[in-house]
Order: C-alpha cells, then sequence, then structure tokens
C-alpha cells in the first residue's frame, strides 16, 4: 500500500483482488473500484463484505488474461499477492496495461513480481524482461 499515488477520486482496477480486502483498503482511501478475480467463491465473499459495509465496489468474476474493460478505462491498477497464481503473466500484464488510461500506473506487488521474475531466471542469471 505504501507503493500506492493519491487514488482520491480516480478509477482503478484491482486484479486477481481475492475476497475483497485489499480492494476495500484502496476505497478506502477515495478510489472508486472495479475488482475481478477468476474465483466465483472469492467475488461471492467480497460481495458479502460490500453488502455489509458498501464503498462503491464492483466486484466481477473474470480472467486477468482476457479483462472485461474497454481500452482506457481506469486511471490506476493494482495486483496485491496475485500475479503469482496467474498463467501468462505477460498476457496479464499486456491486458492491464491496455485498460489504463496513458500514464496510469500500475502497482503490482513486490511479492508476486518476484516470484515471477525468479520462474522466469535463464540460467540463473536472476532477470526478467517483460515487455506490455
Amino acid at each position: 500500500m505504501a507503493m500506492l499515488p493519491d487514488v482520491q477520486k480516480l478509477l482503478g482496477l484491482d486484479v486477481g483482488c481475492g475476497e475483497g480486502h485489499n480492494t476495500r483498503m484502496v476505497a478506502k482511501r477515495g478510489a472508486r473500484l472495479a475488482a475481478v478475480d477468476i474465483s466465483d467463491v472469492f467475488i461471492r465473499y467480497a460481495q458479502e463484505a460490500e453488502a455489509r459495509e458498501p464503498l462503491g465496489i464492483e466486484y466481477r468474476v473474470a480472467s486477468a488474461l482476457v479483462l472485461p474493460y474497454a481500452n482506457a478505462s481506469f486511471d490506476f491498477a493494482t495486483a496485491f499477492m496475485s500475479l503469482m497464481d496467474m498463467p501468462e503473466v505477460e498476457k496479464v500484464l499486456s491486458e492491464i496495461h491496455r485498460v489504463l488510461s496513458r500514464g496510469g500506473p500500475a502497482v503490482l506487488d513486490l511479492a508476486s513480481w518476484a516470484r515471477y521474475a525468479a520462474s522466469q531466471e535463464p540460467a540463473g542469471r536472476g532477470r526478467a524482461d517483460v515487455r506490455v
């Protein structure tokens, strides 16, 4: 959360939101949010939390490989502890880039990125080159 810029009044997308805990933390900073997860069970939990304490978050069951939003729909995007569990991370990053408005930041947690980068190391060189 410390890496997140000022998101007050901005429209954001949380990719791989799980049960919505971090999504709700971002919404409490004043952002308007949509959130997706491939698990209908997690989305149900997130929607139940939203019903108990409405923050205006729109939760949807969707794959990060094919985000159900138009190009340049969001001011920023987040992915907290989710990239490490997704196949085809390059495609996911490309989809995140597609739905962001020009110059919109994507805040991806380090644990997810570190695990992905380690899996891409060419013969122990310790580097991943991902292009979106």
